[in-house]
């Protein structure tokens, strides 16, 4: 081969590595973007599958655990509780009747004493000693009947 010819066919050789680099750097920049979307897609996949998780976790917990019960009001287990109950139905009985106070704690029941809430067995543990038409005296009796001394409920509130 002559020298002309050996040049041209280097000149060729270093086109055609050129050109098949080019090609080369194309294919390589658009694996690299499809990686990208697969990297992408990937991330919204897991996201998605983990907030379903989270979800289905969330929805067990809800349906599944189950709920503490409240305690059931015991009035003989809560004679203060059942006292501070009386002399609010007494107050209510006294603003609606002019400020006269009941004849007797029977006469509570109904509108400010609901019997499914206090039955009549419930009231005997409580002494009502009426002294005037807007003075009482409301005094709690303990489980073994005998009075609790230090607290009295009056038309003023508790007395110690």
């Amino acid at each position: 081969m002559c020298s002309h010819c050996q040049v041209m066919t280097a000149i060729k050789d270093c086109v055609k590595s050129d050109v098949q680099r080019l090609k080369e750097k194309k294919q390589n920049e658009s694996q690299e973007k499809e990686a990208k979307k697969k990297d992408k897609r990937r991330k919204w996949v897991v996201t998605g599958i983990v907030a379903v998780i989270v979800l289905i976790g969330n929805a067990l917990i809800y349906y599944f655990t189950p709920i503490p019960q409240a305690e059931t009001f015991v009035p003989h287990n809560h004679p203060m509780a059942v006292a501070v109950m009386i002399d609010a139905a007494i107050k209510d009985y006294a603003q609606d009747h002019y400020g006269r106070v009941p004849e007797s704690l029977d006469q509570l029941y109904g509108k400010y004493i609901p019997q499914q809430t206090l039955s009549p067995d419930v009231l005997k543990r409580f002494d009502y000693n009426k002294t005037s038409d807007t003075v009482y005296e409301l005094i709690v009796r303990n489980a073994d009947n005998r009075q609790v001394p230090d607290i009295r409920f009056t038309q003023e509130g508790v007395t110690p």
